[in-house]
């Protein structure tokens, strides 16, 4: 795959990690006693083949701290475009933890 299409795929999986990677299913538990149900969600087969193709590439770079990063270790937003992943303008989750300091 090209560095273009890793990164539209990142971008997706971002946006849509909640409605196409993962999938509901009802969790039957004993509470004190009683039976319950609830609904939960997990990741379905796809997202667990393209949640790990992902954090296998290393192929984007921190511009703050210069180190090869995979998309998943880099600070995605929903409001991120595909050229700012590409040409290396998003910083990886450790530095983004260091400039927000206190204020996170």
């Amino acid at each position: 795959m090209t560095r273009k299409e890793i990164a539209e795929l990142a971008l997706d999986y971002i946006n849509n990690y909640y409605t196409k990677y993962r999938e509901k299913y009802v969790k039957v538990y004993k509470y004190r006693g009683e039976i319950r149900q609830r609904e939960e969600s997990r990741l379905n087969a796809e997202g667990k083949r393209v949640g790990a193709f992902l954090s296998e590439q290393k192929i984007f770079v921190c511009p703050d701290c210069g180190e090869a990063m995979s998309a998943l270790n880099l600070e995605l937003w929903l409001g991120d475009s595909l050229e700012d992943l590409i040409n290396n303008k998003i910083c990886c989750s450790e530095c983004y933890e260091d400039a927000m300091g206190e204020d996170l």
